[in-house]
């Protein structure tokens, strides 16, 4: 499934290799979605194009609640978390109907940062004609739903190649 890159210095063994297989999970409240892993993508990924990203969500959520991010390299036995990020939902709630990039910073497991998700998104007002876009005053009675469209994940540290074994 995944093509190891080998090295070899001169009188050393035989080192095996491979790239990272990314993939993004984001979580907002009890609503969770994951990326597809991308085999071999390294330090970098791209998801265009999303369909079906899309959680109900009202403006006490949009006001109250962070969105998380979470980065994992996907590994035959178990998956690892190598960091994680959470930004505020004001931004795209404060832009109702337009596309929002937020960049998110990355952090591993000892608060070092290790990266960055760019991810672009929008919320959609259910009580404003569908056709609105621009800016709203975010109150708890607004309703509607949040989509992600992509995700890139940037220059994510210590990614670029997972020691697997050596051959003597």
């Amino acid at each position: 499934m995944v093509a190891p890159l080998m090295s070899r210095s001169r009188n050393s063994p035989l080192y095996l290799t491979f790239l990272q297989d990314l993939y993004v999970v984001i979580e907002l409240r009890d609503w969770i979605w994951r990326t597809p892993f991308q085999n071999n993508s390294g330090a970098n990924a791209i998801w265009e194009n999303l369909e079906g990203v899309v959680t109900d969500i009202n403006g006490d959520i949009l006001k109250l609640d962070r969105l998380k991010i979470s980065v994992w390299d996907k590994n035959t036995l178990d998956d690892v978390l190598l960091g994680r990020g959470s930004v505020s939902l004001r931004k795209p709630g404060a832009n109702l109907g337009r596309d929002v990039t937020m960049n998110v910073p990355i952090k591993d497991k000892f608060s070092q940062p290790c990266g960055i998700v760019e991810i672009v998104m929008q919320v959609q007002d259910s009580t404003l004609p569908s056709q609105f876009s621009g800016t709203a005053d975010v109150g708890p009675s607004r309703k509607g739903h949040f989509e992600v469209n992509e995700i890139h994940l940037t220059n994510l540290k210590n990614t670029g190649k997972s020691f697997v074994g050596l051959i003597e």
